[in-house]
């Protein structure tokens, strides 16, 4: 991802490149076990689903879990992704 924005809280990191539009995620072994961290992947990808309208995001974006995300209760983390989607999309303009 070259020249990408980045938006950062506590518990995500959400970072927004040029390229076809898609959402890649990167949860990393300090989250806990597989099941955990799988369980996580799942969270996010139905979070940007339905917060976020994933057929209709304009862009690549790489959202990276920091520890901690895995406590989010799924309505936090939507909240969190819609927010940070939305201003890498204002400041992409």
């Amino acid at each position: 991802m070259t020249r990408s924005l980045r938006c950062a809280r506590d518990s995500l990191v959400v970072r927004r490149g040029q390229g076809e539009p898609g959402v890649a995620f990167s949860v990393g072994r300090e989250l806990g076990p597989a099941t955990v961290r799988n369980r996580l992947r799942r969270r996010l990808r139905e979070a940007v689903r339905v917060r976020v309208g994933g057929d209709r995001i304009g862009g690549t974006y790489l959202v990276i879990a920091r520890p901690g995300a895995e406590n989010l209760s799924f309505d936090e983390l939507g909240s969190t992704l819609s927010e940070c989607v939305s201003e890498l999309e204002q400041r992409a303009r």
